[in-house]
C-alpha cells in the first residue's frame, strides 16, 4: 500500500492509499465545520441531502441509479473530530474489472457523488421544504427520545455539565429549538458557506488514484480558494475542583459517570495513551472490568473511553445506588495504581495485543483505511500498518504510568431512581 498526501489548493488536501488488495474502492470528501458557533444547520445537512439531489430527486431514484452501478453506495454522514465535525460525502463501489458488462463503475459512482454534493435539490432559494421539515422533525424527535436510553443519557448529561461554555459542548446539546427554527433557505445559506470556506479533506483507497486526483482538482476549481486552514484549537482545561451532580429518574439501575481531563493527545503519545485506555478500562481484561466489576461486584458494567482530540475521558458504570461511593473510590484507586506502575508485564502485554488487534483491523477494508487516513491527516502524522504495530508493541510500563499521571477527575454525574424502570430499558 502506497500512501500519498497532496495539497490540491489552500485548505484542500487529497490523501490516497494505492492498493490492489480489495475488490472495492472508497472515495470520501470531508468538509470540516468548526463547532464554535454552534452549526445546527450543518448537522441537518446530511439528513436532508441524503434524500436526493437535482438529478436524482428522491431516494428511490437515487437508489435505482446506484443499483445499476452494481449496488454502489453514496451517502452523507457526520463524523466528529475534536472541535470540528465533518459533513462527509462518501462513496464505495466495485472495481471496474468486476463489471461483466464493461461499465465504468468508478466514473459512474463519482458522478453520482458529484451530483449529490454540488447539485442539491433547490426550490425557492432553499432546500426542499418537504425534506427539510421531515428531517427537522426526525432530529427533534431523536433529541427528545434520548432520555429513554438511560446509559447514553447519563454520559451525555455528564459531558453537557462538564463542557459547558466550550465549543465541544455543542455535541451534547439536546435543545430542539435551534432545529425547529431552521428554514430551507437558512439551510441552503449554510451549505453555500460550507462549500466556500470550510477546509476539505478528500480520501481515496484503491488503484485508480488518477481518478481521485482528477476529481480533486475539478472540485477545488469549482469550490474556489477562499477556505480557511484547519486548526485544532482545543486546549486542556485543568479542573479547579471536582464537581458533583445528581438527578433522579424512573430507573432501577443507577448510573455513575466520571468525566476526566487529560492533555490533548499528540501523534507521538497517542499510542501510549491508547494502550493505557486498554489497560485501564476498555477491554475485558482491564483494571476496571476485572476489579470493579468482577472481583468486587460493585457494578453491572464499568468501562472507560476518551477523545484524544479534546483530552476528555469518561468512566461509565451501571450500579446499585448504595454502591455509589465504593464504586467511585475504587475507580479512582485503580487509576492511582496505574499511575504508580502497579500493574504486571502480563497485563501490559495483554493491553498492547488487544489494542494492536483493534487498531490493525482497520486495514481489513477500504472504509476502515479511509477513516484511519482521515484521522491521521488531521493529527498530522500517518503511519503504515507495520509502523503502527511497532509503535503499539514498543510502549513501556513507564510510559503508560506517565500517561496516566496527567489524568484528573473533573465532573461526576450520578443518576439514581425510585425503582421504576422505563419500559424500553427491560
Amino acid at each position: 500500500m502506497i500512501y500519498n498526501t497532496k495539497e490540491v489548493s489552500r485548505g484542500f488536501t487529497l490523501i490516497t492509499a494505492k492498493t490492489n488488495k480489495f475488490k472495492s474502492e472508497t472515495l470520501n470528501v470531508h468538509f470540516l465545520v468548526p463547532l464554535e458557533g454552534s452549526p445546527y444547520n450543518e448537522v441537518l445537512l446530511p439528513n436532508v441531502m441524503s434524500q436526493g439531489c437535482s438529478k436524482y430527486p428522491t431516494r428511490r431514484v437515487l437508489r435505482k441509479r446506484l443499483d445499476r452501478l452494481f449496488s454502489s453506495s453514496v451517502s452523507v454522514y457526520l463524523p466528529t473530530f475534536g472541535n470540528y465535525m465533518s459533513v462527509c460525502f462518501s462513496s464505495s463501489y466495485l472495481k471496474n474489472i468486476y463489471a461483466y458488462d464493461g461499465s465504468d463503475i468508478a466514473k459512474g459512482t463519482s458522478d453520482v457523488l458529484w451530483e449529490l454534493m454540488l447539485k442539491p435539490l433547490i426550490t425557492d432559494g432553499g432546500f426542499s421544504l418537504e425534506y427539510t421539515e421531515r428531517e427537522k422533525k426526525n432530529k427533534c424527535d431523536a433529541l427528545l427520545a434520548a432520555i429513554n436510553n438511560k446509559d447514553s443519557y447519563a454520559s451525555n448529561r455528564c459531558f453537557q455539565l462538564m463542557c459547558e461554555g466550550e465549543p465541544v459542548s455543542f455535541l451534547y446539546s439536546t435543545d430542539t429549538a435551534p432545529y425547529e427554527n431552521i428554514t430551507p433557505q437558512s439551510l441552503y445559506k449554510s451549505y453555500l458557506e460550507m462549500l466556500s470556506h470550510c477546509p476539505v479533506k478528500m480520501t481515496y483507497v484503491g488503484e485508480n488514484t488518477e481518478l481521485a486526483e482528477e476529481l480533486a482538482y475539478k472540485l477545488s476549481e469549482s469550490l474556489g480558494e477562499q477556505r480557511r486552514e484547519f486548526c485544532l484549537t482545543a486546549e486542556r482545561k485543568i479542573p479547579e475542583k471536582i464537581r458533583y451532580f445528581e438527578e433522579k429518574h424512573s430507573v432501577k439501575q443507577a448510573r455513575l459517570v466520571i468525566g476526566f481531563r487529560d492533555d490533548i493527545s499528540t501523534p507521538d503519545d497517542i499510542y501510549i495513551k491508547a494502550v493505557f485506555d486498554e489497560l485501564y478500562g476498555q477491554s475485558p481484561v482491564s483494571k476496571l472490568f476485572c476489579n470493579v466489576r468482577e472481583k468486587l461486584s460493585l457494578c453491572y458494567y464499568c468501562s472507560s473511553g476518551r477523545s484524544h482530540e479534546t483530552g476528555i475521558m469518561a468512566v461509565r458504570t451501571g450500579i446499585k445506588a448504595e454502591n455509589k461511593d465504593r464504586a467511585y473510590e475504587e475507580i479512582l484507586r485503580q487509576l492511582d495504581l496505574v499511575k504508580n506502575g502497579d500493574f504486571t508485564e502480563e497485563e501490559l502485554e495483554n493491553a498492547k495485543r488487544g489494542f494492536a488487534n483493534q487498531a490493525l483491523s482497520v486495514f481489513d477494508s477500504p472504509d476502515g483505511i479511509a477513516a484511519s487516513m482521515f484521522k491521521s491527516s488531521l493529527r498530522g502524522k500517518m503511519l503504515t500498518q507495520k509502523e503502527e504495530n511497532e509503535k503499539i508493541m514498543s510502549v513501556t510500563k513507564e510510559q503508560v504510568a506517565h500517561a496516566a499521571d496527567g489524568i484528573a477527575p473533573d465532573t461526576v454525574f450520578f443518576m439514581y431512581g425510585d425503582g421504576e424502570e422505563e419500559e424500553d430499558e427491560g
